[in-house]
C-alpha cells in the first residue's frame, strides 16, 4: 500500500486538473487560472496541465473550441517554458497541433510523423504541406491518394471546418448539437433517409469516423446526442455493423442512458453465450458474457475517452481476478483484466482512473507486465514524463527493463526516441543506472533510431551528449546514422552529417548499400543533389549490382531520374549480378514500362543496347515493343 500512496500523492494535482477540464463549466476557468498563476509554478506542473488539456480535447470532442481558447490564453507560458520538441510530445490532437502551428510554436518538420504514414493527417494538414513542404509534394500526394478525402479539400470553408471537429455534412452538425427540431426538419425537407450511410470525413478526429463509413445512430451514440439517438432507436434503425460496435461507440460517447439502452439489447443477444469461460468455471462473472478480449476493448475505449463511471461499471460486473490467455501473446501467458489497465490509462493520460485503481486494487496487478512490456515502457511510449519520473525515482523500477516480445527487443530509451518525447528523454538520461547505447534485435541503438525518425531537435540532443551516446556504433547490418537518415529522408540530419564529415559518405552496409542508394526507393531529387554536392559516388552498386540509376528506374522515381540524367558522371550501362542492364531488369520484373519508353525515345544514344545478360540475351526495342503490346492485351 505504501507504493500506492506514493503514486496517488504524486498524481493528485493532475487528477484535479483532469476532472476540471473533462467536466468543463463556468467555475472551471477560475480554477485553471488560479492553478496557472501560481508564482511558484514549475515546468513539470505546466507539462501536466497541457497533457491533461490534450487528453480532454480527445475525449470531449464537443468542447474543442473551449480547449483551443484555453490553449490560446496560455500560449505565452507554453512559449516561455517549452521548446518545439517538448511541445510536440505534449500534444497529439491534430486540431491543437494546427493551432500551435498557426502560432508558430511548431515547424512543419515536427508534424511530419503525423502525416507521413497517416493519410488522414496528411489531408488534414494539406494546405500547410502544399505551401511549405520541402519534399516533392506531388509524389507525397500520389503516395497518400484518397479520392474521398481529396474531394473534401475543395469544400467551402475548408480551413474553418478543420477546427470544428465533426463531419462536414449538415445533418451531422444537428446530431453533434443534439438539435432534434432541426434534425427532423432537415429529414422532412430533404427526404433524407434515416438509414443513410455517411462517408468518412477528414474533419473528424475520431478514428472510426475518419476511416470508415457510418450510420446516423452510430454518430449519435458517439456524440452523446440522447434526443436524436432515442428518436432513431424508436424508429428501429439497425443499419449499423453490430450491437457490439454500437455498444463500443456508446461507451466512448459516455451518455449513460444511451449506454444502458444498448447494453440491455446486447444482454438479450448474449444470454446463452459462454465464450469467455476458458477456465471451466461456471460461476465466472464477465460483463454481458463477452469474451475477455472484447471486454478489454470496451475498457480500453472507456478509459481512453475518460468515461470512468462506465469503466468502473464494467469492472464491477466482471471477475477481474480471473485469468485468461491473451490470443496475441506468443508466450501464452495468462493475464487478468487489471493487468491491462495501466496501459489503457497511459494511452490517453487518464490519471483519474489510475488513481481509482490504486485506491481499490493491488498495485502489483496494475503495474504488472503485459507481453513483457513494463509500465515504464508504456509511460515512455506515450510521453508522460511525470509518470516516468514517479516510476524511476519514487518506485525505483528498473530503467533498463526491456520489452522482449515476438523476437523484438525494445528498451525505454528506444520508445522515447521513436516517439520523439523530449521531456522523457531528459528524465531517463539523468538516471544513474541507464544504458545509453542499448541495442534492439537489429543492433539499432537509440541514436541510430533517432536518425531514421524526423525530429531534428531530438537528434541535436543526442549530438550534444556524445559523452553518453556513441554515434559510431553500427547496426547488425552495418548501417550507420547516415544510412538511416537517408532511408528516412531526414534532410536536416543528412545535411548535418555531411557538413560535419561525420561518416565516410560512400560507406557500404553488409549488403553493399551506400547511404545515397538507401534513399532511392522514393522520389527525393533534392536529397540526391545533397549527396552529389558532397562528392558521393552514385555509381557504387550494392552486392547485387543495383545502382542509384537502376533503383530510380525500377521504383519509378521520375523526378530523381530526370536529375540523374542531367549528370555526366552517371553510368547508365551498369549490369547487376545477373548480368542485367536496367532494360533487362524492367523486361523481367516491371509492369509499367513508361519510363523505359521515355528513356529510349529521349536518351537512346547514352545506352549500350548490345549488352548480353548471363544467358546471352540482349535487349532490343522490337522485343520490348512486342512485350509491351502483349501486356496491354492481357
Amino acid at each position: 500500500m505504501a507504493e500506492s500512496t506514493v503514486f496517488i500523492d504524486k498524481i493528485r494535482n493532475v487528477c484535479f486538473l483532469q476532472e476540471v477540464l473533462d467536466n468543463f463549466n463556468e467555475e472551471t476557468v477560475s480554477k485553471i487560472d488560479d492553478f496557472l498563476h501560481d508564482e511558484n509554478m514549475e515546468k513539470s506542473q505546466l507539462s501536466q496541465f497541457f497533457r491533461a488539456l490534450n487528453a480532454s480535447a480527445i475525449c470531449r470532442p464537443h468542447n474543442i473550441q473551449i480547449y483551443i481558447g484555453i490553449l490560446e490564453t496560455y500560449i505565452d507560458k507554453l512559449k516561455f517554458f517549452f521548446n518545439k520538441s517538448e511541445i510536440i510530445s505534449l500534444f497529439r490532437h491534430d486540431i491543437l497541433l494546427l493551432a500551435l502551428y498557426k502560432y508558430d510554436l511548431l515547424d512543419l518538420s515536427f508534424l511530419i510523423p503525423r502525416w507521413r504514414f497517416r493519410v488522414e493527417s496528411f489531408y488534414f494538414f494539406y494546405p500547410e504541406i502544399e505551401c511549405n513542404c520541402k519534399f516533392p509534394f506531388q509524389d507525397l500526394l500520389h503516395c497518400h491518394q484518397d479520392s474521398k478525402y481529396e474531394k473534401q479539400l475543395h469544400l467551402k470553408d475548408y480551413q474553418d471546418k478543420r477546427f470544428k471537429n465533426y463531419h462536414h455534412s449538415t445533418i451531422c452538425k444537428f446530431i453533434v448539437e443534439d438539435d432534434i427540431e432541426n434534425f427532423q426538419s432537415f429529414i422532412s425537407e430533404t427526404n433524407f433517409s434515416l438509414d443513410s450511410i455517411l462517408p468518412k470525413s477528414i474533419f473528424e478526429r475520431f478514428p472510426h469516423f475518419l476511416k470508415n463509413e457510418f450510420s446516423l445512430i452510430e454518430y449519435a451514440a458517439f456524440h452523446s446526442s440522447l434526443k436524436i439517438f432515442k428518436f432513431l432507436w424508436m424508429q428501429q434503425i439497425t443499419n449499423f455493423s453490430s450491437f457490439d460496435d454500437l455498444l463500443a461507440l456508446s461507451i466512448a460517447g459516455g451518455n449513460l442512458e444511451i449506454f444502458h439502452l444498448v447494453e440491455a439489447e446486447v444482454r438479450k443477444l448474449n444470454t446463452n453465450l459462454n465464450t469467455f469461460n476458458v477456465d471451466n468455471n461456471e460461476n465466472l462473472k464477465m460483463f454481458l458474457n463477452l469474451p475477455f478480449k472484447q471486454i478489454c476493448l470496451l475498457l480500453k475505449l472507456a478509459i481512453y475517452y475518460h468515461q470512468n463511471e462506465i469503466a468502473c461499471y464494467i469492472i464491477d460486473n466482471s471477475d477481474v481476478d480471473a485469468t485468461f490467455i491473451d490470443e496475441g501473446d506468443v508466450n501464452h501467458q495468462r493475464y487478468n483484466i487489471l493487468n491491462y489497465l495501466f496501459h489503457y490509462c497511459m494511452k490517453n493520460y487518464n490519471v483519474t482512473f489510475l488513481k481509482y485503481l490504486l485506491e481499490n486494487y493491488n498495485i502489483s496487478d496494475i503495474l504488472s507486465n503485459v507481453r513483457t512490456r513494463t509500465p515504464l515502457i508504456y509511460a515512455c511510449k506515450y510521453g508522460h514524463s511525470d509518470i516516468v519520473s514517479i516510476l524511476l525515482y519514487d518506485l525505483n523500477v528498473d530503467v533498463n527493463a526491456f520489452e522482449d516480445y515476438d523476437e523484438s527487443i525494445y528498451y525505454p530509451l528506444h520508445y522515447t526516441t521513436k516517439y520523439s518525447h523530449f521531456e522523457v528523454l531528459e528524465t531517463l538520461i539523468k538516471h544513474k543506472s541507464i544504458y545509453y547505447n542499448p541495442i534492439d534485435e537489429d543492433g539499432v541503438t537509440p541514436f541510430l533510431d533517432c536518425c531514421r525518425r524526423c525530429d531534428f531537435l531530438i537528434f541535436r540532443f543526442f549530438m550534444d551528449n556524445l559523452d553518453k551516446f556513441d554515434p559510431q556504433i553500427i547496426s547488425s547490418t552495418e548501417c550507420n546514422g547516415l544510412h538511416y537518415a537517408s532511408l528516412a529522408h531526414n534532410i536536416d540530419i543528412i545535411n548535418y552529417f555531411i557538413s560535419h564529415q561525420f561518416y565516410d559518405i560512400n560507406a557500404r552496409d553488409s549488403q553493399g548499400w551506400t547511404a545515397v542508394l538507401c534513399g532511392c526507393e522514393e522520389d527525393y531529387p533534392n536529397q540526391l543533389e545533397i549527396f552529389v554536392n558532397a562528392n558521393a559516388d552514385l555509381n557504387i552498386p550494392n552486392h547485387r549490382g543495383m545502382t542509384c540509376f537502376m533503383k530510380c528506374v525500377l521504383y519509378k522515381c521520375s523526378n530523381s531520374l530526370n536529375y540523374l540524367l542531367s549528370l555526366p558522371s552517371i553510368d547508365f550501362n551498369t549490369v547487376n549480378s545477373d548480368g542485367d542492364t536496367i532494360f533487362h531488369s524492367v523486361m523481367k520484373y516491371s509492369v509499367d514500362m513508361s519510363l523505359i519508353k521515355y528513356l529510349l525515345e529521349n536518351y537512346s544514344s547514352r545506352f549500350n543496347l548490345n549488352i548480353e545478360d548471363k544467358e546471352g540475351v540482349f535487349f532490343n526495342y522490337s522485343s520490348y515493343y512486342f512485350r509491351l503490346c502483349q501486356r496491354k492485351k492481357s
